[in-house]
């Protein structure tokens, strides 16, 4: 196998972005000290092949060197997923490995965890059901919005489409984005990334929260092997 080489730059070949810092000297002239800030982007070599992509983190700053500094913990994540991604769809593709595929695969690591697990685990399952239906009431019920909580989704589909073995068969998953909805409501642990969960301490993070918030032991543990499963099947 191929070295794989990963290292964030800062990509000045793009717009830079100022945030005014004037001060005046005592002349009464006024000076422009502010720094340019560019994006951060990660240069990605394997197997004598080079591609780029933009950081997941999104933002801009004035060096590497400023980034590692606030950001290193995020950084070093990163690397850690380019490099996983690499071993492991070389070993799945051999030579059909495309190197410039890699950025696309590394996207599904900024989402954030609210939006991840229901959309993954159920919100999906769910549509296409209700919509294989066919029923008058069918496009009302499509989940589309992340502020109704889950059950209501699921109560409304018995009352309109009628209480249906296809939709009983997703009480269990409801009931788990149920414990989900309760484990973030009230806290911004939602909002971690994919990425944080992963290779950072979010899945930690998101036990504590989860008990604090009143869950069991076992729902906390049903809702952690859960994620971790969705994430695995990231292709």
């Amino acid at each position: 196998m191929g070295k794989i080489t990963v290292k964030h730059f800062i990509n000045k070949t793009l717009k830079e972005v100022r945030l005014k810092q004037i001060i005046t000297d005592e002349l009464g002239k006024e000076h422009d000290l502010t720094p340019p800030f560019y994006p951060l982007y990660i240069k990605i070599t394997y197997d004598r092949k080079t591609t780029q992509m933009k950081s997941l983190l999104g933002l801009d700053f004035t060096s590497v060197e400023e980034a590692e500094f606030r950001c290193g913990y995020w950084l070093k994540m990163e690397r850690k997923m380019i490099n996983d991604i690499i071993i492991k769809e070389s070993k799945k593709l051999g030579d059909k490995f495309l190197l410039k595929g890699i950025p696309d695969k590394c996207k599904p690591y900024g989402q954030q965890i609210k939006v991840f697990f229901p959309g993954m685990f159920l919100i999906d399952v769910y549509n296409k059901r209700v919509l294989d239906l066919n029923s008058p009431f069918s496009e009302l019920l499509i989940w589309n919005s992340s502020t109704i909580p889950a059950l209501i989704y699921y109560e409304a589909a018995l009352k309109l489409l009628g209480e249906l073995p296809q939709l009983f068969e997703l009480k269990e998953k409801f009931d788990l984005c149920s414990y989900f909805e309760r484990a973030i409501s009230n806290n911004d642990i939602g909002m971690l990334k994919i990425l944080e969960w992963k290779y950072g301490d979010a899945k930690e993070q998101f036990s504590q929260k989860a008990l604090s918030a009143g869950l069991t032991l076992n729902q906390v543990v049903r809702l952690a092997t859960t994620m971790d499963e969705l994430i695995d099947k990231i292709e």
